[in-house]
Formats: structure tokens, sequence, C-alpha cells
């Protein structure tokens, strides 16, 4: 997926592969800064750019941060002429429509798209700065990619050296419908984790959803000694580029019949060593010895999976759509199967129950329709029906919400309710629709959610 632009006009071109270190030192923690949270130093150090001169723009490639799932590519315009700079202040993404990734020949590395922001670097020239990242990309050889712009070409390492941890488990266990599959084995980076998962023994029950619409119950011991979930891994937040208001950072791929992988991109940095042990089925799998028989652990019931009632406010259009099943098809070639419904911005869950189940402080000022939720070191206030509003950071720059629309608070029947984005954007709580009355008659009785930490 790129930004669509008109071409410029660009004449003659000469390739230069190597700028000075020095140029491009100076820009090393500004975009790095933009891009990434947390400590730059996780990061290899800054290599050599490589660099396109045309006659009005030169095109330079920064730096790849990559690991096996997960890749950016940072690059900069800088126009050579007055028309030029004119040109790209108008429409700064015109010039994306001309570059061009691909695989050379004999690669392993697969991706279904990619996209192009703009980082928010702060400069005295007019040089700008994006980052390229892949979606769906798998790159187990870290090889690299040919980047063209017109008729010149690059070849960029996709192999950013970054700290790598491995660990084979071929643990057993089963989803929340009583599903088997087996985690076969994981990867974690500083910008991502990966989980191979063999779903050969996966039944698909009845009424659940597809697999690639679950999250496997891993868990991670922190070398402080915390116990963390897979989505707070990485910082509590949504990471990638695009991300602006808790988009979508985690996915299921199917990568054969019977092998999926679950990946998620962090929100912050990860110091890969401060990760001592993966946690599945109640089993704890050392990350240092790897020789270590796995002892029995109770995870912490914060962190596990939970079903939870929700209020529909529009009953009628659940009741007609909620339990049809749609196919949508991708852009590779392949298609998922979906539910009718999903609604996290108008769904609504009891505000008392659910930071129960989370182990969340919780208070409400019924007087001043004031709620504070303090979350895993995030701390809400918000008074119903007021404007404020919020500014959410993201990779590559900021958004600013209303806030009343994602929190959605109301008072039913006595009850506090809130919507689901609050949890979703601001904590990375994941919510998939399930049948927790099975026996009700109509389908806005049957349903909850499936909460996961």
């Amino acid at each position: 997926m790129k930004h669509k632009a008109l071409r410029a006009g660009i004449i003659a071109a000469v390739l230069c592969c190597i700028i000075s270190a020095t140029a491009f030192a100076a820009y090393h923690a500004d975009y790095l800064g933009t891009l990434f949270r947390g400590d730059l130093d996780i990061l290899p150090t800054e290599t050599a750019p490589q660099t396109i001169v045309f006659d009005d723009y030169t095109f330079t490639v920064h730096q790849v941060v990559a690991d096996e799932i997960n890749a950016y590519i940072i690059f900069s315009l800088s126009p050579r002429t007055e028309a030029a700079a004119a040109a790209l202040a108008a429409s700064p993404f015109d010039f994306v429509e001309n570059i061009e990734v691909s695989a050379l020949p004999d690669s392993s590395i697969t991706w279904n798209g990619y996209g192009t922001s703009r980082l928010a670097v702060e400069d005295d020239t007019a040089q700008y700065f994006y980052t390229m990242e892949f979606g769906s990309y798998q790159n187990p050889d870290k090889d690299p990619v040919q980047l063209s712009v017109y008729d010149q070409a690059l070849i960029v390492p996709m192999d950013s050296g970054l700290d790598t941890l491995k660990r084979s488990i071929g643990a057993e266990t089963t989803d929340i419908y009583g599903n088997a599959f087996t985690v076969s084995s994981l990867t974690i980076t500083p910008i991502s984790v990966n989980i191979n998962l063999d779903v050969t023994a996966f039944g698909q029950a009845a009424e659940a959803p597809l697999f690639s619409n679950l999250y496997p119950a891993v868990f991670f011991r922190m070398a402080d000694g915390s116990i963390v979930t897979l989505r707070q891994l990485g910082g509590v937040g949504n990471g990638g580029s695009a991300d602006a208001q808790g988009v979508f950072n985690m996915n299921t791929s199917e990568l054969s019949e019977t092998a999926y992988a679950c990946q998620r991109n962090f929100y912050e940095l990860l110091d890969v060593s401060s990760v001592v042990s993966v946690i599945v089925d109640g089993l704890e799998y050392s990350l240092r010895d790897l020789d270590a028989a796995p002892p029995a652990v109770q995870v912490p019931e914060a962190l596990q999976q939970f079903t939870i009632d929700l209020y529909i406010p529009d009953r009628a259009r659940f009741d007609a759509v909620a339990e049809k099943k749609y196919v949508i098809e991708q852009e590779n070639g392949t298609s998922i199967i979906t539910y009718g419904w999903n609604d996290i911005d108008t769904d609504k869950v009891p505000v008392a129950a659910i930071c129960s189940k989370l182990g969340a402080y919780w208070s409400w000022d019924a007087d001043s329709g004031t709620l504070v939720i303090d979350y895993l070191g995030k701390r809400i206030e918000h008074t119903m029906g007021s404007d404020e509003r919020i500014t959410l950071d993201y990779d590559g720059g900021s958004l600013e919400i209303d806030l009343e629309s994602i929190c959605g608070l109301a008072v039913i029947d006595g009850t506090l309710y809130c919507n689901l984005n609050l949890f979703y954007s601001f904590y990375n709580v994941q919510f998939q629709l399930y049948k927790l009355h099975p026996d009700a008659t109509a389908p806005s009785d049957k349903y909850g959610y499936i909460v996961t930490p």
C-alpha cells in the first residue's frame, strides 16, 4: 500500500553510494527518536547512507531497522532547486509514487505491501524524512531488497544486527474454546516478537472464530520478576508507523495449512536481555538456560483471558448482522472470514466489572461525572460531557482526539459503562466477540466478549 502521487519532473541522475558520516550522525537520534520510543542505544549504530542525486532532488536511504518479521527503511528527500522545494512543501508524498521495492532473485523475503509515513524531524533545511514499513513481512534469511527510483536502484541490506532471543518450545495448549494447538517456537528482538504455532490438532470448535482471530495465551517473565502478557511486552500501546489511536499492531498470519505466526510490533524498544522466560500453559521455559526443564508457575488472574457481558446500544442492528460471516479477499490473493459486528467505538462494558478483572484502579464521582482509571502506569481522568481533547503520540507524529468519544461514558440502570475503545486505545486490551450465553434467543442476549489483557 503506497501513497498516490504525481510524477516529479526529474531528468538525468547521478548515483552516489556514500555521503559523509558526519552529516548522517547529525540526524541519527532525531529521526530514530521520532520513529521509536525508548532507549535508542538498543538499536545498532549508524551505517553509511546510500544516495541517488537527481537534478531536482537528492534521495537518501539513511537507516534500516529490521528483523525477520518487521522492517523500517528510513529515507529522506532534499530539494535541489527552489521549484522542487515548493513542490515538496506543497505535497510531501508526491515523490513516493516513484519509489519501488522488490525482492532480489532467489530471495526468500515476502511481504504484502508497504506504507510510507513522514517523520516529524526538526530540521533547519528543507530535508524531509520518511519511514517505509512493510506489511506481513517475512525475511527468515535477512535478504537485502532492491529499492528503485526511476531508472536508478540501490541494494538495501535488511539485516540490522539486532539483539535476538530464539527458543524452541513445543508446548501444547488450547484456546478458550478448547481447540488444541502447539506453541512451536518464538523469536524476540528489540522491535517485535514472533511466535510460531502448529495448528495441526486445531479442531475449530463450533461457533469459534478462525484461529487467525485469536491470540495464544503466552506470558513473559521479566528480569525484575514481573510477568507480562503478549500484548504488554514491549510497552503498553500500539506500535507501527501508521498507528494513530490504537490501530492494529498485532496479527496472526497463516504460513501454511498447519502453521501460523503470531506477531506483535512493540510500542517501545525492548532490551531483550530483560526477558527471562516465556510461560505457556502453566510451564515456564527459560530463555537463558535452554536445557532447563520448565517448572510449573501460576500466572496472576489479572493477566489471563476472561469473558465479560457488554451493553449494545443498537440491539436491532446487532441482531441482524452479528451472526453473519463475510469472506474478505486480501490483496495477496488469500481470504479471511470475519463476523458482521465488532464495534469498539459504541459497544460498552461495565467499568467496575472490567477494572476488577484487569486489576485496574478506578474511581467514579457521580456528582461531577468524573471517571479516573489508573492501569499499567497510565492514568486517564475524564468528566462526562466535557469537550476535553487529548494528544496521542504515535510513530511519525501525534494525533489530537476527542476523549469523550473514546470513553463514551454512560450510566445505564445505575451501572457505569464505557466504550471498549477506552481500554483498547490506551491499554492495548483486545476484545473478541463470544457466545457467553449460548442458550439465549436473541444474538444481543447471547454475546459477550473474550477480553485479552
